[in-house]
């Protein structure tokens, strides 16, 4: 399994779920379906392409807002 296997849409909706709904952090809440390792490099590609942000922890990262109000910019 690699990064591209993982839909945008998943972890923008895990992130947000940790942030407004106090749901586990995305690389806990889709260990079922993907590992750990993967869900953190899609969330690293992600931060690269401007759509996540994170302070101190990856795993606690937030979705960046663009003009439009899509997240991630879709």
């Amino acid at each position: 399994m690699k990064a591209s296997d993982i839909p945008e849409a998943e972890i923008f909706a895990a992130c947000d779920a940790f942030h407004n709904k106090g749901a586990p952090t995305p690389d806990v809440a889709l260990a079922t379906k993907y590992p750990p390792k993967v869900i953190l490099a899609k969330m690293e590609k992600l931060v690269e392409q401007g759509k996540l942000d994170y302070g101190v922890s990856l795993r606690t990262a937030w979705v960046e807002k663009v003009a439009d109000g899509a997240p991630g910019g879709l």
